[in-house]
């Protein structure tokens, strides 16, 4: 028999302010938020995990790697016990940066409490979270909206009725960008896509500095691997919020996609010069993959060493060994002492 494991814990602002809007909780294992579980009225939450996070970024080399997001079953145990090592849990809030806790050894069927996860704005943020259009709104259009939140912060969401709810509050009051931008992300759940693209326009239409409806589109472009479109949305993006670390890093994997060699090493250096660089362990692939391209393989060894120390994807950093080693061998480098897996080994 196998038994649920559960996550519970709390955000806040560090402002001490109340959350006006659910927060998205995301679970990162190598790189990628991988969205979870959205807070209740008080910023609590508590799920079981869904995602398959150290395959999440992975293809069949380090040459190549994806941003599907991977989601799976919610997480069990036959044994009580799930190591969680290497994960972070943390919040995602348009405009605002989260404090991560660092899981661990996590037990079932008791709840694990992770503590209080905080909010902080982005340095330099222009891009709004909380629209003025709410505040123009109708009582009956406030209403609906605020109804159709409470439908998301269920434990388990009722995505169709919020997307009535939201329907009902954009029908009474066309100029309200928040309802748009949740109808957009009801109808993502409800995998309307072409809808919430319509949606999410919409909320820019209404309100161009809300981030809410450019964080959800920079979702759905990297899902859909539009990478165009994803470079398109991050440019528009860090205009408004230029702290956003997550959004830089998808702007440098859309640049390599793209093959806009130049633009993706000017973007992870950005994220080097801002410290950000360990927070996205695959920027470290992205640079070392750059470096390759220009027959630098001492510079692109060190990403890659770096990358394997700071990083709980076993198959990636073992792809990354592979290449210091085949480099060493072939004589490019200078030979470092890796450990390859065993069957990486050659005879």
């Amino acid at each position: 028999m196998r038994n649920p494991i559960y996550l519970a814990g709390r955000v806040v602002q560090a402002s001490g302010e109340s959350l006006y809007e659910p927060v998205r909780i995301s679970i990162s294992c190598g790189g990628q938020a991988i969205p979870q579980v959205y807070t209740d009225a008080r910023g609590r939450f508590s799920f079981q995990p869904k995602c398959r996070p150290l395959l999440a970024l992975a293809d069949a080399s380090v040459r190549s790697f994806s941003l599907s997001s991977g989601f799976g079953q919610g997480l069990t145990t036959a044994t009580g016990t799930a190591n969680l090592g290497g994960c972070e849990l943390f919040a995602e809030l348009p405009g605002h940066w989260s404090t991560r806790v660092r899981l661990g050894l996590v037990t079932a069927p008791a709840r694990n409490e992770v503590g209080l996860i905080i909010l902080s704005p982005l340095d330099n943020s222009t891009g709004r979270s909380v629209s003025v259009s709410t505040l123009a709104a109708p009582r009956e259009a406030k209403k609906a909206y605020w109804n159709g939140l409470r439908a998301l912060r269920k434990t388990r969401p009722d995505f169709r009725k919020a997307a009535t709810l939201f329907e009902r509050s954009v029908e009474i009051y066309p100029e309200h960008a928040p309802a748009w931008a949740a109808l957009g992300e009801a109808r993502t759940a409800l995998e309307e896509t072409d809808r919430a693209k319509e949606a999410f326009a919409r909320s820019i239409q209404s309100d161009p500095n809300l981030l809410q409806p450019y964080d959800a589109m920079i979702r759905i472009a990297a899902k859909d691997r539009d990478w165009e479109q994803l470079a398109s949305l991050a440019v528009e993006y860090l205009k408004l919020a230029p702290g956003s670390s997550r959004v830089r890093f998808y702007s440098a994997v859309a640049a390599w996609k793209l093959g806009d060699i130049p633009r993706t090493e000017s973007t992870i250096k950005q994220m080097e010069e801002f410290g950000e660089m360990d927070d996205w362990p695959m920027s470290y692939i992205l640079m070392a993959l750059v470096q390759e391209r220009r027959a630098d393989f001492e510079t692109a060894a060190d990403h890659y060493e770096r990358y394997i120390e700071i990083s709980v994807d076993a198959e990636m950093s073992s792809l990354a060994r592979r290449a210091i080693y085949d480099w060493g061998h072939l004589q490019v480098i200078e030979p470092r002492p890796v450990t390859l897996a065993r069957a990486a080994q050659p005879e």
